[in-house]
This record gives C-alpha cells, structure tokens and sequence, in this order.
C-alpha cells in the first residue's frame, strides 16, 4: 500500500501539469491529501496555484474555504505563488472572494505586489492593485514593488506603478536607497529617466551618503539626469 507521502507526490505531480481530473480522482481515492502538508508546509492548493490548475484551486476552496489565505512554513500564500509564477486566471480567482488577502505578508515581509513586480507580471499586478493591493508595502529590507521593478529594469511596470495615484516615488529601503538609487546602480537607464521624469528626488542621500547620481557609471546617463535638476 502506497503511503501518504508517495500519493502525495503523485498528487503534486498533476497539479504541476496542470492535470485537474487526474489530481481530483487521486484525492477522491483519499480525502485527507487535501490537508496533507509537504515538508515545506504546503497543501494542495498551494501546488495547484503555482502550477495553475484553476479547476483545483476551485476545488480546494469550496471543500475549505480556509485554504483560500492558507500559508506553507514560508508565509506563501496560494495568491503569492500564483503571482510570482504568472498565474494570471488562478490570481483572477482567488481575489474574486471577499476574504482573499492581498497584502498578506511573507516571512520576508514580501506581498503579491513583490512577486508580480520583480517577476514583470503586468497583468497580475494590475489585478492585485484593482483589489486594493499596498503598492508601497515593504519588506523587511524596506524595498516596495517599485525597488523592485526598478532595480529589475522592468519599464512597464514601473510606469504603471507611477500611474497609481498612491505611490511614494522616493521612499528608502533599509539602505536609504529609493528607487531611482537601484535603477542607476544596476544601469536601467529607461527606468532611471522615468522615474526623474515623474519627479523622483535626484538629491536623496543613502545612508553612504550617495544620491542616485552618483552610482551612475555611463556619462550619458549622467548628463541626461543632471538636466533635470538644472531644468
């Protein structure tokens, strides 16, 4: 007789395909896999939002609703794993439901928002928004989706992130570097450019006391963000 362990993996293995009949009769043929946990603390739920199986998520939630905010040894939640691997139908599902928890925090103080941002997950990010999600939400490094995006180079994400009304363009992470620090120590010269177009502080000190300016290694992007302090 298989143990628990072994239908377990067999389940996770469908889930993982994206397999939701055959993950359905294996937990059909035992109900308890649906509350069993692996060695890193997930359920089910949790492998079927990052494999993205929407009729398993579906499945999970209406046998317990509580597995909707459910969080493996990490702090994942089924939303934050389907963010960060780009599950826009599972991310779609999930935050249909009232109790879903969009800033639910990790164990590195990292929300859904993180993940879509540092993932380039666009479309993610913008339903994680439209569900009230914290677009200046830090994490225990003080770094917001906008560090994120920006030390990434991820333009268009950035630019949405601009577009929202409540973001603070300059807020520091535990280094005292915002945004715009990351975007030109990690030369994403498009990224550095928006955001001193959209008024980001070209003056703010780190706590080495450096300002954006002076991490840029390529004379043109210096001369072209030095405009905009002389304009």
């Amino acid at each position: 007789m298989s143990s628990i362990n072994e239908k377990y993996a067999e389940l996770v293995e469908f889930l993982r395909q994206n397999s939701a009949e055959n993950a359905k009769r294996v937990v059909t043929e035992n109900s308890s896999l649906m509350r069993h946990r692996d060695d890193s603390g997930r359920l089910p739920i949790h492998w079927a939002s990052a494999g993205g199986c929407v009729p398993f998520v579906e499945f999970s939630v209406a046998d317990n609703p509580e597995s909707l905010n459910s969080t493996d040894d990490s702090g994942w939640t089924p939303l934050m794993i389907a963010a960060s691997a780009g599950r826009f139908d599972v991310c779609r599902f999930l935050l249909g439901s009232a109790l879903c928890e969009v800033n639910h925090k990790n164990n590195n103080g990292q929300t859904a928002l993180h993940y879509a941002a540092s993932k380039n997950h666009l479309s993610i990010l913008k339903l994680l928004v439209e569900a009230d999600g914290d677009v200046n939400a830090q994490d225990k490094y003080g770094a917001s989706p906008l560090h994120r995006a920006s030390s990434q180079g991820h333009l268009d994400i950035v630019r949405f992130l601009l577009s929202c009304k409540r973001i603070r363009i300059d807020l520091s992470n535990r280094e005292g570097d915002t945004p715009l620090h990351l975007a030109c120590e990690d030369e994403n010269d498009s990224v550095a450019i928006l955001l001193a177009q959209n008024g980001a502080d070209l003056k703010r000190q780190n706590k080495n006391e450096k300002t954006p300016i002076d991490l840029v290694r390529q004379a043109e992007l210096k001369r072209k963000l030095l405009a905009f302090i002389e304009d």
